[in-house]
Formats: C-alpha cells, structure tokens, sequence
C-alpha cells in the first residue's frame, strides 16, 4: 500500500460541493460544468487575508485536573504552531485549497456505503443530554491508497448534526475547515497540520482535544491541548440539532472500505492487543454534563460495523493516569 501522512482532523459533517453521482467504490470523471465549479471554488477560498472577529467563550465548562501521562506524550500545541511567526493582527493561518483537495472531496461526498466504525458510544437515553466532551487520541500511520482514509477521532451529535475532531492519514484528505461555519480565532496554530505518528513499543504520541457548547451563546467551541487553548467555534446559527444540547458521542476509529480493495488499516493495523504501547486508542473519555461539569464517560458501550474488518476494546478504569480508555484497530479486509 501507498504511504499514508497523517493530518490534525477537524470536521463537521458537511460538504462545500454538490456530487452528480458516479460508479461505487471508484472515482470518476468530473464533467466540464464540475470542473468550472471546483475552479469557482478555489477563487473563492483563496482568497487573500481578511480580518475575522477574534472573541472568546462566555462560559466554558468545569475542566478536569489532567497532568502529564508518563507513559504517552501528550503532544504540545507548539508541534504544530507556525514556527516562530504567528499571523498579522485580525488574521488566521489557513491552508491554501488545491484543485486536488477539492477533486478529492467531491469523490467523497458521493456517498460511502462502505464507511466502518470501531467506536465506544454512550448509550440511548432520553433523559440524558450532553454539553461536550474530550479524549487524547494516540497518532498512528495506518497504512492506506490514495482513494482511502483511516481515522482516530470523537464524535459529538444530535439528530442530523455532527461535530468530529481527531487526525485522519490517506489520501482522501478532506476533512477540514472549509465546510461553512466553523470560525478560526487563533493566529498560531494552523489546522491541516502534518503531525508526528507513534511509534508502535513507544514512544506514544497524543493530541488532547476538547469540544463544549458555550452555555450562554450555544457556540460550540474546540480546545486543543492540555492548556486548553481555543482554536475556533461553530456558530450555534448553522445547526438544528445541535442549537440544543448534544444527545450522543463516540471515540475510536473511523475507515473507508472501497469494493474489491483490501484495507485501509486502522490504528496500528492490527486488532487489540490491550497494550497501551502497541494500540491505537482514546484516553481520558469525557463527557460535558448538563451541569456543565466534565466527567469520566460513563454508561458506554463497543460497536463495530464489521468485527472481522475492525475491532474496539472498553476499558472503564485504565487507572488513574489513563482513565477511561478505549482501544481500537484492525487490518481492514485483505
């Protein structure tokens, strides 16, 4: 298989581009009026500068007191920060859109029967609603082609809305910001970013991420880190659902599975072996109660679209360093 490079994730579950269709488990060929749409597209995304509003939550929600692991390296947010520079005033760093960005995007949204999950989940419950939630995610390299990804992330929903950070490798690369409405506030640290994979024995490499409803203003905003540093929001204005609290959340791996291809790996590329040091996982799960407290998740349960394909272990007290863990990966089918 192709060699995969990783990249920070950070999505909504939306897609700038209309799809015209095209053959399950393939690309295919753009026609002339798409073409003049992806063009129109990248002038209008390219863009030069502009000043955006720089402001920041009303109301964040009681943090845990999470320290230093000693046995996974909680990456700092200065791995992937702008090396020595930041932005001009009223600015953000944004990735420059290619052509072949968008070309892959729209393949994307046709549709994608063959999507698998290695998740743990909160389980149905009417009577219980969440403001947020959190994990450090292990970066790994799983193996992919071009026209597959492989994905370690959290989920937050509420009916047809999704939010869903984490790092994703492949070559179909289009989770990002250019979806509308999420809205960049910090001058340092570019999302898109390449970051460095673990190595499987050690050492273990993890990005802490946290998303919570502001209570006063219902924006969702993302943190990054174990300082917590704000990176952007999503207006409660672009949702339906999730205007309101979410109703659910899931952390663990994510993959594209295309016809009569084998792969894409997830994780490690092998299933579980309830090693921290040679799995792909999510520690320290938490949740956003209605209270706006952060709590270890709680009332969870293991769900995967294929067991042969992908797997998901549930480990509701790792200790006090890891928590609540959750171990995932798998070969894909071969």
């Amino acid at each position: 298989m192709a060699m995969s490079w990783v990249v920070l994730l950070l999505f909504v579950v939306c897609f700038c581009l209309s799809y015209n269709g095209g053959a399950e488990g393939g690309p295919s060929r753009l026609t002339k009026k798409e073409e003049l749409e992806i063009e129109k597209q990248l002038k209008l995304l390219n863009k030069p500068a502009v000043k955006s509003i720089k402001m920041k939550p009303t109301s964040p929600p009681k943090r845990m007191n999470d320290k230093e692991s000693s046995v996974v390296i909680v990456q700092p947010l200065v791995e992937i920060a702008l090396k020595g520079e930041s932005c001009p005033i009223g600015t953000v760093p944004i990735k420059k859109t290619t052509k072949e960005d968008l070309i892959r995007e729209k393949m994307l949204n046709a549709g994608n029967p063959g999507l698998h999950r290695a998740i743990v989940r909160t389980k149905e419950d009417p009577n219980r609603k969440y403001n947020g939630g959190g994990a450090a995610i292990s970066v790994y390299m799983p193996a992919t082609n071009a026209s597959q990804y492989s994905s370690g992330q959290m989920t937050i929903q509420n009916g047809p809305d999704t939010i869903q950070v984490g790092w994703t490798a492949g070559g179909v690369s289009c989770f990002n910001t250019r979806c509308p409405g999420f809205i960049i506030v910090n001058t340092e640290v570019p999302l898109d970013s390449i970051i460095k994979p673990s190595q499987q024995g050690g050492p273990v490499n993890a990005f802490n991420y946290y998303v919570y409803r502001d209570q006063v203003t219902g924006d969702w905003w993302l943190e990054l880190g174990l300082n917590y540093t704000q990176i952007g929001y999503w207006p409660q204005r672009i949702f339906s659902g999730l205007k309101d609290l979410a109703t659910y959340l899931d952390w663990g791996g994510e993959a594209n599975v295309l016809a009569g291809q084998a792969g894409p790996q997830m994780g490690v590329g092998q299933f579980p072996t309830e090693n921290i040091y040679y799995d792909a996982f999510c520690m320290r799960i938490t949740t956003i109660n209605e209270a706006h407290e952060t709590v270890d998740a709680k009332d969870t349960e293991e769900f995967t679209t294929n067991a042969d394909f992908y797997r998901v272990k549930d480990y509701k007290d790792g200790g006090q360093e890891l928590r609540h863990v959750v171990l995932f990966g798998g070969p894909g089918p071969r």
